[in-house]
């Protein structure tokens, strides 16, 4: 092998003796062809782990993990796939392009993200019920074919096909951690909506957003969201963002409401630019990307005292990155989606249109520690002599 030469992925692996390397961290024994040690993984009083030198591979019956070399490390130190990898190229001294393997496994989450959101539109199209809780909800076949709307039938149909594509995209899929280790895909029996961060020209498909369709369901949370993760990180997106941002930037202004559907149905009925924080808690880093293409936002969170409680505190962050906002009252719906059911796009342009500045509408309901709060918040000394004044 000449020096120079770059190692794939499976060339570096097959330059690990995996007996070796996993005695470094468990005692192992010969046991026949294989050798046998404890799990480090699970509670394991017998020695349920077993390591095939021959296939380089090891497999724990206990729990059922398994996998290579790499895995085990990866597990073990609880740090990524390709941490694991750079860890034992730097150990044993192998030659691998580190930088390319990182982005070609960054094509593959990606292509695996697609497949699943595939999968569960195509699902969708399979149950009768989750058909009919769509269709009640007054949401077109166009919006559910624009927003990619799906379903996820039961604990393991996903994981099984997946695994029937390809094992590394399985183990690929249960880094995001919307399935777990056992292939139980957490958003079983909901329906499901990707969620994507725009990218140049495209959109990804970075996590999705799971309703219960069921709603007698008794202490299971309505909604669900992937968990953080290297793909997904809840503060920094925002739903809609890839269909509603030719739309903002059109028109340098966004609408912000509280929930997916709120987003499905505003889209619907014509108005585009919008767009939901994953819950109501809204970040500076959603704020911060807002700034990029807009200078007027319109806050139109739920007619509740949570989403009023959130347009304040979303007010701050959006204020704070310069732009102006505009809080609509919501005075015959409970949310957007409900309101833009009853009265569609004239509706919504109507109540945009008489809606206030956020701040001098405090200043003449004489709430002035929030009025004084949210003038503290803006950087533009032009705009911050003004409300000073008034």
């Amino acid at each position: 092998m000449s020096a120079n030469k770059l190692l794939s992925i499976e060339e570096a692996i097959k330059g690990i003796d995996i007996v070796k390397e996993l005695s470094s961290y468990i005692e192992l024994k010969r046991s026949g062809a294989n050798y046998l040690g404890k799990c480090p993984f699970h509670d394991d009083s017998t020695p349920s782990l077993s390591v095939s030198e021959q296939k380089q591979m090891w497999k724990c019956f206990g729990c059922d993990k398994g996998g290579d070399v790499v895995k085990f490390v990866s597990l073990y130190e609880n740090i990524s796939y390709m941490e694991a990898l750079s860890k034992l190229a730097a150990k044993y001294n192998l030659p691998i392009n580190l930088k390319t393997e990182e982005e070609e496994e960054k094509k593959d989450i990606y292509k695996v993200m697609n497949l699943v959101s595939n999968f569960y539109q195509e699902e969708l199209t399979k149950n009768p019920k989750a058909l009919n809780y769509v269709i009640k909800r007054g949401i077109s076949s166009k919006s559910v074919e624009e927003f990619g709307i799906g379903y996820s039938p039961n604990h393991y149909k996903l994981g099984d096909f997946l695994s029937g594509i390809s094992k590394h995209y399985l183990d690929l899929y249960k880094s995001t951690k919307n399935i777990n280790e056992h292939g139980r895909d957490i958003f079983e029996r909901r329906i499901v909506i990707p969620i994507r961060k725009a990218s140049g020209v495209s959109s990804l498909v970075v996590g999705f957003g799971g309703r219960l369709i069921d709603d007698e369901q008794k202490n299971t949370p309505k909604y669900i969201n992937s968990s953080d993760s290297f793909l997904f990180n809840k503060s920094k997106l925002l739903f809609g963002i890839d269909l509603a941002l030719p739309y903002i930037k059109e028109k340098q202004e966004v609408i912000l409401v509280e929930g997916y559907f709120d987003v499905v149905r505003l889209h619907q009925i014509g108005i585009k630019n919008v767009v939901a924080p994953l819950g109501t808690s809204f970040t500076q880093e959603q704020a911060k990307l807002l700034s990029k293409y807009a200078k007027i936002a319109y806050l139109m969170f739920d007619n509740d005292s949570a989403g009023k409680n959130a347009s304040l505190r979303a007010s701050v962050h959006l204020i704070s990155n310069g732009l102006k906002v505009f809080l609509v009252g919501l005075e015959e719906a409970k949310d957007p989606d409900e309101f833009g059911l009853k009265f569609g796009k004239e509706g919504v342009l109507r109540l945009l249109k008489s809606s206030k500045d956020i701040i001098e509408e405090q200043l003449e309901l004489n709430n002035m520690k929030i009025a004084l709060e949210l003038i503290s918040s803006i950087e533009d000394p032009q705009d911050l002599i003004i409300y000073r004044q008034k």
